[in-house]
């Protein structure tokens, strides 16, 4: 997700690939999606787990958000957003994915493994 502002700084500079809003806005496609609606339902009861699914909810909106004015023609406030929302909403949710591998990671990897969380390395992590 951490790569998702390069992405779309060179989407707003007419440079990368074609972005989709429809697409970009579902928070269920990707990676981290699919551990959150598969896998890590395991942790839905620990509050850190439903902040970070609200987080990368508001992520994918606000990416989509971005493109849209792009799309419209407001790159003034495609580039705000990107700045703003975008920027914090990126960090909430490395800050969640932390707080949860900090929780229920582990350094043991049969912990892990029988959690089914996502990989424990810090590289892994942020991939998300």
């Amino acid at each position: 997700h951490q790569a998702w502002k390069e992405k779309l700084r060179l989407h707003l500079a007419g440079e990368g690939e074609a972005l989709d809003p429809k697409v970009i806005e579902c928070d269920d496609k990707c990676a981290l999606g699919q551990w959150i609606y598969g896998d890590g339902q395991q942790l839905a009861r620990d509050g850190i787990f439903g902040k970070l699914r609200a987080n990368h909810a508001s992520f994918h909106q606000c990416a989509a958000k971005v493109v849209r004015h792009h799309q419209g023609g407001d790159d003034k406030s495609a580039y705000r957003l990107l700045a703003g929302d975008f920027s914090r909403l990126t960090g909430d949710v490395v800050s969640n994915l932390r707080e949860l591998r900090e929780r229920h990671g582990g350094s043991a990897r049969t912990r892990t493994e029988e959690r089914k969380l996502p990989p424990t390395t810090e590289e892994s992590w942020e991939e998300f």
